[in-house]
């Protein structure tokens, strides 16, 4: 698609719009035209999509070859963590369509930095339920890039776990239908904006990866066949700390101590935990000590 961002938009948006081709209206020699006569202008410059942060330009779609995609916010940090949802619309786009992104309305520099972390660094925050949000418009995209290759989509990792601590990074595991298609699955990701890591096995499948800039990780996508046991763990795992605030808080409680420890160094972080998840996942917790926790955690502080 040829996209062309209207001047509400910044330029620094068009290197995370790949695979599309991206322009400004200033690039274009086009910032002093208005409404009609910019899609005049579009239209006749062979543009596809004018991604925009202005709705009124909704009613002047009728014969129109040019498609609109509008963005609820201007922003730079939050239009960053919404570049999948972005990307997926802009690839949906037909002549004369419109739709609307809603980038939501955060403001503050916490609030923009709802999602996204460095590579490589341990940090762990406490819970947001935005995550959530964020999470469906993931796997909502992914679906829809897809198809028939997935069986199914699911937010899983601590952010899907509500009350529990987490480093700022969606997790989502994808089952698809066999190994066979990821090839397949390699350049239908691309278009929401996943780039493909390689197969990490029982470590994380094929890894997929989003970033609002270079190496700031914002989703982890975990592609593995939908009948292997690593998707019924990805799963299970999540379930059972949504079900038991004691197996929750030990895990919090080991997961903020590991972060203090490993600030730099994610392997050592992950391996940390691998013996508390493999116990969870054999189902070798010891019920007598969640008992104890339970009413420890029952019991007013003096």
């Amino acid at each position: 698609m040829k996209v062309l961002l209207d001047g509400h938009l910044g330029d620094a948006l068009r290197s995370l719009l790949a695979p599309h081709e991206v322009v400004t209206v200033s690039h274009m020699g086009w910032a002093d035209l208005k409404n009609g006569e910019l899609l005049n202008a579009a239209e006749t410059g062979g543009m596809d999509v004018l991604l925009t942060g202005d709705r009124t330009h909704e009613q002047n779609l009728h014969g129109r070859r040019l498609a609109i995609v509008a963005l609820s916010a201007v922003q730079l940090p939050i239009l960053r963590l919404r570049i999948p949802a972005i990307i997926a619309a802009i690839g949906r786009a037909s002549p004369g369509s419109f739709e609307a992104v809603d980038c939501g309305s955060f403001s503050g520099e916490r609030s923009a930095r709802v999602i996204g972390l460095e590579r490589g660094i341990v940090e762990v925050v406490e819970h947001d339920p935005r995550w959530f949000i964020l999470a469906a418009e993931a796997c909502q995209a992914v679906r829809s890039a897809c198809g028939e290759l997935l069986v199914d989509v699911q937010h899983v990792g601590s952010t899907s776990v509500p009350e529990l601590p987490s480093k700022p990074v969606l997790d989502i595991a994808a089952g698809m239908v066999s190994s066979a298609v990821v090839a397949e699955l390699i350049p239908r990701l691309s278009l929401p904006g996943y780039i493909y890591r390689g197969d990490y096995g029982d470590s994380g499948g094929h890894l997929f990866v989003a970033e609002s800039s270079p190496n700031v990780r914002t989703v982890h996508l975990h592609v593995v066949e939908h009948s292997s046991r690593q998707w019924r763990e990805y799963l299970l795992f999540r379930d059972v700390l949504r079900r038991r605030a004691a197996i929750r808080r030990r895990y919090s409680q080991l997961k903020q101590g590991l972060a203090s420890a490993y600030q730099e160094d994610r392997d050592a972080y992950t391996a940390g935990k691998a013996e508390f998840i493999r116990q969870v996942l054999d189902g070798r917790w010891d019920d007598g000590q969640e008992a104890a926790d339970d009413g420890k955690a029952g019991r007013p502080r003096n």
